[in-house]
């Protein structure tokens, strides 16, 4: 590409200047003031755009060179680029908004659509402004290049070569790796996705221990004997999240029934010594005596089958809802009852065969056509991101673009032909997938996506199932041992005998029965009375006593299934851990290894570029500098040293003087602007904007000399303050000079 001329209307303190250039060297010279740092950044804004959203005038482009009294700054470039002279014109407002750009055959008008309408440089040179920065222009004082810089640019070399485009970054890679490796695995402070899958996995380990362990001790003790049901409660009441709030709850229950029938007993107790106090009486008659005997039974039984019935009714209620859930549950999903284990193992296998041969096409699709790195080529393909460039503010070099060649992986090829040989002969997997199929029709006809959606939805609710039927098991065995028609018939029975005393009495109530009887009895001797109610107090606790060890039996075969289905239950959150981890751990590997190739193979292209950009700047230095510097080292840290031809050792090169630090760093950003220019397969002018500041004449001199002869080949915009430069060259032909003086 060649700038054939500049048409500047209005930008920073130039107005209406024309400025023609032509094929080689041009020399723009004034006074400091005049425009010439104007001039650069006018041919950058051209190709680039201009910038405005930073604060500071010295870096907002817009703000620094928008012309005093004008509300925009506007002008025409004109270049020659292949066989075509293009045209664009432009006009920066105070918003981006407010651009506008043309961009046209000089020859015919045309529009030309294709080329980037905010960057044309894009399009043309295919790099951004950062590289145009980094490369073609070089401007004074700017002998500084960071590491970093230099890690950019050979990166960018690099991706060029294998993709085409400068602004992919092998830092930005690198840190997109490590980002996705920190949320996988990071600090104690900052737990990764794997990091916190470990922790659930050990808290449902030892949790699947701990009842293993308890439950086995619980077994023990039931074959010793009765256990204590109410210590027990307490224990898994603590535990509410592992048994479950609805299992505790019809223990909870149960344990409240204990609770009262414990408290009759004691009742009964204090009753019996309070009667065994009652002075000596006579009874009126012994009939009513037999009558307050049998009204104290019929009382106390019908209040035990009432309390009998509220825990039947309960259980049959329970087992009513437990037989709904199951019908929802068949009615939404009708062949769950199939979906067993094994047909689960036959599903994910497939599953993950079905992944693999998913993985195989993909990679066919994405594999590049060009030859590239086993992992730097596939790994930048899917990578794609804008190159980020950091400038340093002490150490040098700006490394920049460089072409490579990668040479095809024998290996990775190998790896396919298996991998696709794997894929075309897996006949077991065809088998599975038709087994799948055809004992469950809803996997049939379904992409792997589908698949996999339609194997988790069933395998949630196969889990869900199971536990339903353990608990419908459970309900069913216990609704066998009551019988609530008989206890509704003993109830009634109960009291309709306490209906015939109360007739006998003319009693309306049940307290005015026991009134009456209380009052018509006079007891003939202490002895009888106390005879009477031992003999109640005796049926009643034996009535009791029944009931507690009923419901204690029950209780205990209720906290050993709880402890069943809470080991189940955890055993299955382990293993869905466990199945986690794994994944990850692949994740993790994979990430580590895409890190271990991305650095070797960038060890491998930076060697390779450093020794070539090294010796093509030892060349340049050696030329412009006379002869005195042959000899250019740049180590892996990017130090730079020279060989002191006079002593023949060697220095950093801060131990030399600006002008030869100048002089270096020239060197240095030619050879890599050839290294560049030869990857790219293409010229682009170089614009140097008071380089020469701290040469002397000499080295000026040599520099000039070394330009002229570099121009040959090469369109250069040297602007320069100084008036030596035309004295130097007065005796050489074929070069433009402008004045803007």
């Amino acid at each position: 590409m060649i700038i054939k001329d500049l048409q500047i209307r209005h930008f920073g303190k130039l107005n209406n200047t024309h400025i023609p250039l032509s094929r080689g060297l041009n020399i723009i010279t004034g006074k400091n003031e005049s425009g010439k740092s104007t001039i650069s950044a006018y041919i950058e804004a051209m190709l680039f755009g201009m910038v405005g959203a930073r604060k500071s005038i010295q870096y907002n482009t817009r703000s620094k060179y928008m012309p005093w009294g004008e509300s925009k700054a506007e002008g025409q470039l004109t270049i020659s680029y292949g066989n075509e002279e293009i045209a664009i014109q432009r006009s920066f407002g105070a918003k981006k908004s407010d651009d506008r750009i043309q961009i046209t055959r000089t020859a015919t008008g045309e529009l030309i659509n294709a080329i980037n309408q905010n960057m044309p440089a894009k399009s043309i040179l295919g790099i951004s402004v950062e590289t145009f920065r980094k490369t073609a222009f070089i401007k004074q004082l700017a002998a500084g290049i960071s590491q970093t810089d230099n890690d950019e640019i050979i990166t960018m070399l690099m991706n060029m070569s294998e993709t085409g485009d400068a602004d992919v970054s092998y830092n930005q890679a690198k840190e997109v790796l490590k980002n996705y490796k920190k949320q996988i695995v990071n600090s104690e402070k900052k737990p990764g996705v794997l990091d916190k899958e470990k922790s659930i996995y050990n808290y449902y380990y030892q949790n699947l221990q701990r009842l293993q362990f308890e439950n086995k001790e619980i077994k023990q003790a039931i074959e010793n004997g009765p256990i204590d049901t109410q210590g027990a409660y307490e224990h898994m009441y603590k535990q509410e999240m592992i048994f479950g709030e609805e299992c505790l709850e019809e223990i909870k229950e149960n344990m409240s029934q204990l609770a009262l029938l414990n408290k009759m007993i004691k009742e009964q107790d204090i009753d019996q010594k309070q009667k065994n106090s009652i002075p000596k009486k006579e009874y009126i008659t012994n009939e009513i005596a037999e009558d307050y005997i049998k009204y104290k039974e019929y009382r106390l039984s019908s209040e035990g089958y009432v309390s009998k019935l509220k825990v039947a009714e309960e259980h049959y209620s329970q087992l009513k809802r437990l037989q709904q859930q199951k019908k929802l549950v068949l009615e939404e999903y009708p062949d769950i009852d199939i979906f067993d284990f094994e047909l689960e193992s036959v599903a994910r296998d497939c599953i993950e065969k079905l992944e693999s041969v998913k993985q195989y096409e993909d990679a066919q699709v994405k594999k590049l056509p060009l030859p590239v790195t086993v992992m730097a080529g596939a790994f930048i393909g899917v990578i794609g991101i804008v190159l980020g460039f950091i400038v340093s503010q002490y150490f040098f070099f700006g490394l920049i673009v460089f072409p490579i060649t990668v040479f095809q992986s024998k290996s990775k090829h190998e790896n396919r032909n298996e991998k696709e040989s794997e894929v075309n002969h897996d006949s077991k997997r065809n088998k599975d997938l038709e087994k799948l199929q055809s004992l469950l029709p809803v996997f049939t006809d379904k992409n792997l996506i589908e698949i996999k959606e339609t194997y988790v939805a069933y395998k949630k609710v196969r889990e869900k199932y199971v536990q339903i039927e353990l608990l419908l098991n459970e309900k069913k065995s216990q609704c066998k041992i009551v019988d609530i028609q008989k206890y509704k018939e003993s109830y009634k029975n109960e009291i309709s005998n306490i209906k015939y005393l109360m007739d006998k009495y003319n009693a309306e109530t049940y307290e005015a029965l026991e009134e009456t009887l209380t009052n018509g009895m006079q007891m003939s001797t202490e002895e009888n009375i106390r005879i009477a109610s031992q003999k109640i107090t005796k049926q009643s606790e034996e009535s009791i006593i029944d009931q507690i060890k009923q419901i204690k039996s029950k209780v205990t075969e209720q906290i050993l299934m709880a402890y069943e289905n809470a080991t189940t239950r955890t055993r299955l959150n382990c293993e869905v851990a466990k199945e986690k981890i794994v994944k990850l751990n692949k994740e993790l590997e994979a990430v580590e290894l895409a890190i271990q190739s991305l650095d070797e193979v960038f060890a491998k292209f930076h060697a390779s570029f450093g020794k070539k950009i090294n010796s093509r700047a030892a060349a340049i230095l050696e030329e412009i500098s006379n002869g005195k510097y042959k000899e250019l080292f740049i180590s892996k840290t990017f130090d730079v040293k020279l060989r002191n031809d006079e002593d023949g050792y060697i220095y950093h090169v801060d131990y030399f003087s600006n002008g030869t630090w100048d002089q270096v760093y020239l060197a240095l950003r030619l050879s890599i602007i050839e290294c560049f220019q030869d990857n790219y397969n293409m010229k682009m002018p170089i614009i140097l904007d008071d380089i020469f500041v701290q040469y002397d004449d000499e080295r000026i001199k040599n520099a000039l000399n070394y330009l002229y002869k570099y121009s040959e080949n090469q369109q250069i915009i040297l602007l320069t303050c100084q008036s030596r430069e035309r004295e130097m060259l007065k005796d050489n032909e074929h070069i433009n000079w402008i004045c803007l003086d």
